[in-house]
């Protein structure tokens, strides 16, 4: 029968999409590939999937970012196993084969159950300390036999760690462990993983599969299972029938079980599930030494466990990066991309993210009547949601500003649109209407920092007006707007609060004072003031994180 196999889209605007593999599949952002991914960071051609007899073969087209396979940058042809993950720009897809769907079918169909009944115990059990496993296996060194014994469980932990080991996808992990435990373990036909949920302080059952690889029904004692956990030791019955402890489970009698180890498998001294297997022949049941090897088998499960969840969280987390320095590039679109050049007029501008994407914004706008309108703002909160609201503030103020000059008005109509769009955020924005002809500048405010001038005699001003409350917060606000002229040599400075709040190591602020001081020092052009500014933060806060976006505009008029 012909191995299938399918491609699952697990991030980015198509999760969930399957794609059958039938001889080839190429991964691109070209239209003429099989799976068309939208994402800047992929190449046209970016990778394919191929057939090649039983095997599906991933390979890079010479993709300008690259391909991974479970998070290691591939450098040729890479064979794939059920569950790895290819890695392409901001978006993970799953490989999977019918094999292997239906062993997770198995598994899902398969329950097990934890019963509280046969709290007595007969003395039909050995322990083995969990810690002390290593140990254990040594057994009677005198005899050639049992170092032979001992040096082929050791053979068999090496083998099975070096498989496990490859594996990331956590399901898929559990799944190739209980195969092999059915390989180490001839005699064992009925295994199951419960993995510890330590939040909700319980045990989930994660596979459970017989040597035949039906679906079954296993019952276990609740005790026998806790005293694994809690003495962090392994259990072996040799006699399950003949065990309280199983007296009321039903499988133990359907399926005459003889013989049950249950070991709990720890990472790094921590508790991370059990694992349990059992048979019925009782000429082979499991011995001591099984225990033991089996617990050694469980340390390296739960490691490789941990191992994977680690590479899952990295493999997150780089997606995360990754589509966050997209969206950092998205949001640079919002931005201006240059000063206006204005005759009579310089305009200089400045803006840095505090993380990849921020909440302040800025613009240049072409008003009626050679008005230049110059907006910035700050939205409330950081990162993610405040960029997204930034975008809609960006489109909405070039949309209530078009054929106005007024900047009172303008607010007064925006705040109405961004009244209620989001409840809890607001925005503080200064608008500010230049009438290039005259020189005079105009000015609404709606809650935030007043600007600062610089007249060309080197005095500095505040230009003050009515605050007023920010945008969002209530519908129905009338903005009211002040004018001022500008002269000659005048030099505006508009920032957001990251200007005067950036702070040093000692967590001391940059403050007004200090800018005035700055602006007053500097030659009054707006080029020198702002960079002027700049190396005044940098050389105050001395590389301390700050919290903040710095956005800083400079204008004025030429002498």
């Amino acid at each position: 029968m012909t191995r299938m196999a399918k491609l699952v889209i697990k991030s980015g605007p198509s999760q969930g999409k399957e794609v059958e593999i039938a001889r080839e599949v190429v991964i691109g952002r070209g239209s003429q590939t099989h799976l068309v991914l939208d994402d800047a960071w992929i190449s046209r051609r970016h990778a394919a999937v191929t057939r090649k007899g039983d095997d599906f073969v991933v390979a890079d087209l010479q993709s300008g970012n690259g391909t991974r396979v479970n998070g290691v940058r591939i450098t040729g042809p890479r064979v794939l196993q059920d569950g790895d993950e290819i890695q392409l720009g901001v978006v993970a897809i799953e490989f999977q084969s019918d094999s292997h769907q239906a062993k997770l079918d198995a598994a899902e169909e398969s329950e097990v159950t934890l019963s509280d009944a046969g709290e007595d115990t007969q003395e039909v059990l050995q322990v083995l300390d969990a810690t002390s496993a290593a140990v254990s296996m040594v057994v009677d060194t005198d005899s050639q036999q049992a170092v032979k014994a001992m040096s082929r469980r050791l053979q068999l932990l090496y083998e099975m760690g070096a498989v496990i080991g490859t594996v990331f996808n956590e399901q898929q992990l559990l799944a190739l462990i209980m195969d092999k435990l059915f390989e180490v373990f001839p005699q064992a036909e009925r295994g199951f993983i419960m993995l510890y949920d330590a939040e909700n302080n319980r045990l989930l059952p994660k596979v459970a599969r017989s040597r035949k690889g039906n679906a079954i029904q296993i019952t276990v004692s609740r005790t026998l299972v806790r005293d694994a956990i809690e003495k962090r030791r392994g259990i072996l019955s040799a006699d399950a029938m003949g065990d309280s402890r199983f007296a009321m489970g039903q499988s133990i009698h359907n399926f005459q079980i003889r013989s049950v180890i249950c070991v709990p498998m720890m990472a790094r001294d921590e508790i991370v599930g059990v694992v349990h297997i059992d048979g019925s022949d009782p000429r082979r049941a499991f011995t001591k030494e099984d225990m033991a090897l089996l617990m050694g088998i469980s340390s390296q499960a739960a490691l490789a466990l941990a191992n994977a969840r680690l590479h899952d969280r990295v493999v997150k987390q780089r997606l995360m990066e990754q589509d966050l320095e997209l969206a950092n590039r998205i949001q640079q679109k919002f931005l201006p991309q240059q000063p206006p050049h204005i005759e009579g007029y310089e305009f200089r501008d400045e803006y840095t993210a505090a993380l990849e994407v921020g909440g302040d914004y800025y613009d240049f706008l072409q008003l009626p009547d050679q008005h230049l309108g110059i907006v910035i703002g700050d939205v409330s909160g950081k990162g993610v949601s405040a960029a997204l609201y930034m975008a809609k503030l960006s489109s909405d103020v070039r949309f209530h500003s078009a054929g106005q000059t007024e900047p009172g008005d303008i607010l007064t109509r925006l705040n109405r649109a961004m009244a209620g769009v989001e409840e809890g955020m607001f925005v503080t924005l200064l608008f500010l209407s230049l009438d290039t002809r005259t020189g005079v500048l105009k000015m609404a405010n709606a809650g935030h920092l007043p600007p600062r001038v610089r007249k060309a005699s080197g005095e500095i001003l505040e230009l003050d007006s009515a605050g007023n409350f920010p945008l969002g917060l209530y519908e129905e606000v009338p903005y009211e707007q002040a004018s001022f002229p500008l002269g000659p040599g005048d030099t505006v400075a508009v920032f957001t609060d990251g200007v005067v709040e950036a702070a040093d190591p000692e967590q001391k602020q940059f403050g007004w004072e200090r800018l005035s001081e700055v602006m007053k020092a500097s030659g009054g052009r707006p080029g020198e003031m702002l960079e002027r500014i700049l190396d005044a933060l940098k050389t105050f806060c001395r590389g301390a994180v700050q919290s903040d976006d710095i956005t800083l505009v400079c204008f004025g008029r030429r002498t």
